[in-house]
Formats: C-alpha cells, structure tokens, sequence
C-alpha cells in the first residue's frame, strides 16, 4: 500500500531561526555554522505582518539563542499583537528578572527551555559547565512569573534512561510539559561516536516508560514525537492511506537567519532556498520549490535533483531525517 503525503495550501505552523547568534556550544548541537546573522527589524515586521494575513496559528522563535536579541520584547509583541501564538525556545541561560518582565508585558507566555537530563552531571557534559544551574534558574523565574514552560530533552544513549528522574524534575518545579526529541547524529553532533546514537530497542524502552509516566503524572503533558505518537503497535496493512508526517513541508515551514526558507528545522544549513526577496515569495517557495516538493514526495521522478532518491519513505517512519542517518527507522 503506496501513502500519499498529505500538505496544506499554506503552512500554518513557523519556526523561526531569529538569530545565528548563541551564548553555548553544545556537543550534539545539529547545526554548524554561527556565523553571525540576525534578521532586521523592518523585515521582520513585514514578514510577521503576512504570515498573520494567511492565518499561520503560531510562530516557534529559535536560534541560535533567541534571548541574545536586545529587541526580542518587540518582535514578540508584534506576533502576539497579530493574534499568533508565539513559543520561544531558549536554552534558559540568560533570562534575567527584568527580561521575563519585559517578555511578559509583551504577551510571550509560552516558552521551551533545553537540557540534557535531571543533573549537572548530565546537563553540563553537553552545554557547559555551569549551565544546568543557570537553566533551573531560569526556569524557575518563568514558573514564578505564571509562564508556560515546556522542558525540553533530546534522548541519547547517554540519558535514555533517566526520564522518570525528569518527571520528577519537572513536577518539582511546576513544569506543566516535557518535550523528548531523538538524537539524531547531523551537524555538529555528526561528530560524536557511537555512545550518544539510539538503536530501536533503546527507543522501543523509551517509549514503553514514556506510557508508563504518563499514566502517573497526569497533569504533565508529554510531547514525544516518534517516541509516543508514531510508534507501529498495529500491523502495517492496517495502515492510513495517507499522512501529514512530522510537519515538515506538510503544515510548517523554517525561515532562516538570513531569510531563506527550509522543510525541515534540522537541515537549515544543508537544505535551504536562497533568500527571499519579499515576504510574498513564502507562497511561491511552499508551492513550487523543488526542497518542498521533496519533502512531499513528489520529485521521485526527477532525474536531476540528487536527493529525490532519499524522499521514496518520506514521512513514512517518524522522523525522515533519522531514517535516512540511521539507515533505519529506529522508532519502529
């Protein structure tokens, strides 16, 4: 049975790389190059002025590190002034009473913090020494301000057992949402051996335990991707026809740090068009650009884009890009 990869007219969900610019260096970071880039304002406006015009719902601000804009208050005021619902996803290092103020008052109430694991052990071995604690600092400010805070965790070979101690961690604090993403071995996490990659049997446990937490913790959600939403506990013949995938290319879109656009918000740097000229060339890009049609599945018969090839099971196993790295899919 052959699926068809659904997509909408207009990508109603956008994550935006804000910056280049980040305060750390994480180990198994997906991306490689920080050359310094940061979208201008008048731009930024303009481009956030018709995404609200095509009724986009919500818009992801990422980085690099997003806090290290002086104007992320502003920019975040004007989103949520339009109606959108804004999540800024931060490493928690840098937030400061005066900043959760100043983000309050501008409507900015959901925001996703990363670490490691549920210690400094864990935490600082791939963010920096010191890290773990500035982030509970952090998160501890936003909690106090009444915030949505999501703790967000990519699971490696190293931590894949520690999501209880997690739970536990974010009960503690007040945290309402826990986010566990697969590590998958791209940009600068390329580099590591094989201690940080996960087979299926480490993800077949993960999500075993994922169940099991959610049944104890019932008041915190559980964003989990592959892990809890896409494992296979049918038979494949009674599969759907069709699928929308992970959201790449089918209901969102990336805008880059220098205005070009992506599918998928793992590959920036190696998948990416050129640069817009005007915020009017997103619907074109989203319609007609060979990137975007790839993650449709719809340029198989191309002879002359090379990565077509690679698209065949796309959106077929949870996560395109780990089954293409792994050369599996590790989530089945």
């Amino acid at each position: 049975m052959t699926s068809q990869v659904c997509s909408l007219g207009f990508p109603i969900f956008v994550k935006w790389y804000i910056t280049s610019k980040c305060n750390i260096r994480c180990t198994h970071c997906y991306l490689e190059d920080y050359t310094y880039q940061e979208n201008d304002l008048p731009r930024i406006f303009d481009t956030i002025d018709f995404l609200a015009a095509n009724q986009v719902r919500s818009i992801t601000l990422l980085g690099g590190e997003p806090m290290v804009r002086k104007d992320l208050s502003i920019i975040a005021k004007r989103i949520t002034e339009k109606g959108m619902i804004l999540l800024i996803v931060t490493n928690g290092t840098l937030i400061t009473p005066a900043l959760v103020a100043k983000l309050k008052a501008s409507g900015a109430v959901n925001y996703q913090v990363s670490i490691e694991g549920h210690t400094a052990q864990l935490n600082d071995g791939v963010r920096g020494d010191g890290n773990f604690s500035k982030a509970m600092t952090g998160v501890g400010l936003l909690v106090e301000a009444g915030m949505n805070v999501t703790l967000s965790i990519t699971i490696t070979k190293k931590n894949h057992q520690s999501a209880r101690k997690i739970f536990e961690l974010a009960y503690g604090l007040g945290v309402q949402e826990i986010k566990f993403s697969a590590f998958v071995p791209t940009g600068t996490g390329a580099g590591l051996d094989d201690s940080h990659s996960l087979t299926p049997q480490i993800s077949s446990l993960v999500s075993s335990e994922l169940w099991n937490l959610h049944q104890e913790y019932p008041s915190i959600k559980i964003v989990a991707g592959p892990f809890f939403n896409e494992v296979k506990w049918h038979n494949k013949k009674t599969a759907a026809t069709s699928t929308f995938g992970c959201g790449a290319a089918t209901t969102s879109i990336v805008i880059n740090s220098d205005f070009s656009l992506s599918a998928c918000d793992m590959l920036t740097e190696k998948d990416r068009t050129r640069p817009m000229v005007d915020s009017e060339s997103i619907q074109r890009v989203w319609n007609e650009d060979p990137i975007f049609l790839k993650w449709r599945g719809q340029l198989l018969a191309s002879s002359n884009y090379e990565d077509a090839k690679n698209f065949s099971e796309v959106h077929r196993h949870g996560c395109h890009l780990a089954y293409n790295v792994y050369g599996k899919n590790i989530f089945e």
